[in-house]
């Protein structure tokens, strides 16, 4: 609980710009930015502790400047300069919350540990205008679960239930089980490339036995999962019922790489043209929560999405990445161009950049492409490192490619593309 140092004086903003920014956060940011998902911390703490605490009011004025102009397709907010007109008031507000912080109401009073806490999770959403992108799932380092205590948040446990109450409770349920996974095999990934290099049958025992646990965990997962749904979907509004399809996409994406090797994962392209299936379920969930969320719109307008959750981009990318289907691969980077979206630190607009320069070099001097068949393992890239330059518009995108079909020695490349 928020310490409360002061009642608020009656007059709580400077201006009247500060006033409307502040009366967006509370009618639309929390809305929008604590996702499809419930969220004490979002809608009650947080606008409870910015009316009270000066640094958490300036930092949600400043947020909600952002998402403001976000929504109405400002692409300026991506840069860092102190213009008024493109990004001053934000930046103004963000640095009065960080003066607040330092010197607090009455000079030598430290402000409360919760209040520097809620800070900085409002400074993170501020500044994820910077936006990361990185191979998705293989690479990524797992959070540390946690160990024989009880967990606050329902279904964050290793324990399935025959059922699950509530789709928060089955979200958690898949996060928890998936970093499970993520653990063994980052480890199992750490021991090919840094110590072996190349896949012993000791390595393919042992990965195979995980596999072979974890698609029993998603299978048992899914059950539950279609069992809640079957009996709740039909009485889900919008938002939960976009949810619903989100953690739907998730679970397909964590089981189609369960399919795999950690080692096939790693080294060997050509394994994803047997994921056409789920590319095409994943192409058309995303699609389904793109519809919903245009006909939730009072005004039925397609606006962006400005939120903290990942949702469908980092799924789309996958596709656009991973799947030479060129109708489905085209179709997603389309939708990731058409939907502009923020989830965190992705950025629809750039993912879809990003994924058509990719793209563009698998299929260059190929000639026509009508089948995944057609982009040959040389030509395919396998790991991905993206670096942005927003006020020069370009970027650089660092990959691998097999240097031939016989080894597993990878050539990397340094690519640069300007928009």
């Amino acid at each position: 609980m928020l310490r409360k140092t002061s009642s608020p004086t009656f007059e709580l903003f400077d201006d009247d710009t500060e006033r409307r920014s502040f009366a967006f956060f509370k009618d639309r940011t929390l809305a929008e930015i604590s996702g499809y998902f419930p969220s004490d911390f979002w809608e009650r703490l947080v606008p409870l502790a910015a009316f009270h605490e000066p640094a958490l009011k300036h930092a949600s004025i400043a947020l909600a400047s952002l998402h403001e102009r976000f929504e109405k397709g400002d692409r300026s907010i991506l840069k860092s300069n102190k213009d008024v007109a493109e990004g001053g008031f934000a930046l103004q507000q963000y640095n009065k919350a960080i003066r607040c912080l330092i010197t607090p109401r009455g000079g030598n009073q430290k402000p409360a540990l919760d209040t520097s806490l809620v800070a900085c999770v409002l400074f993170a959403c501020f500044e994820v205008r910077e936006p990361i992108l990185t191979s998705m799932l293989i690479g990524t380092r797992p959070m540390l679960l946690p160990q024989g205590k009880p967990n606050a948040h329902p279904g964050f446990n290793p324990d399935i239930p025959v059922v699950f109450k509530s789709l928060e409770e089955a979200r958690n349920s898949l996060d928890y089980q998936w970093n499970l996974y993520l653990q063994k095999a980052v480890n199992f990934q750490y021991l090919i490339l840094l110590k072996e290099g190349t896949e012993s049958q000791e390595h393919r025992d042992a990965n195979n036995v995980d596999r072979s646990h974890f698609r029993a965990i998603f299978e048992k997962w899914m059950t539950a999962y279609q069992v809640f749904l079957d009996r709740n979907v039909a009485s889900m509004n919008s938002k939960s019922l976009q949810g619903a399809m989100v953690v739907k996409m998730h679970a397909k994406l964590g089981a189609m790489h369960l399919e795999f090797s950690t080692f096939q994962l790693l080294h060997d392209p050509m394994c994803w043209d047997k994921s056409l299936p789920v590319f095409e379920d994943l192409v058309s969930l995303a699609a389904a929560v793109i519809d919903a969320q245009n006909a939730a719109d009072e005004k039925g307008l397609q606006k962006p999405v400005f939120q903290l959750d990942h949702s469908i981009i980092g799924p789309l990318f996958s596709v656009s990445h991973k799947c030479r289907d060129p109708y489905l691969r085209r179709k997603a980077i389309s939708m990731l161009y058409s939907a502009p979206r923020q989830e965190g630190v992705w950025d629809s607009i750039l993912t879809a950049r990003v994924c058509e320069r990719i793209m563009n070099l698998e299929e260059e001097g190929l000639g026509e492409v009508k089948a995944a068949a057609d982009v040959p393992g040389l030509r395919r890239i396998i790991d991905i490192q993206v670096t942005f330059d927003l006020q020069a518009r370009r970027g650089e995108i660092k990959f691998l490619r097999l240097r031939s079909l016989h080894s597993d020695a990878r050539k990397p490349v340094i690519d640069v593309f300007e928009w």
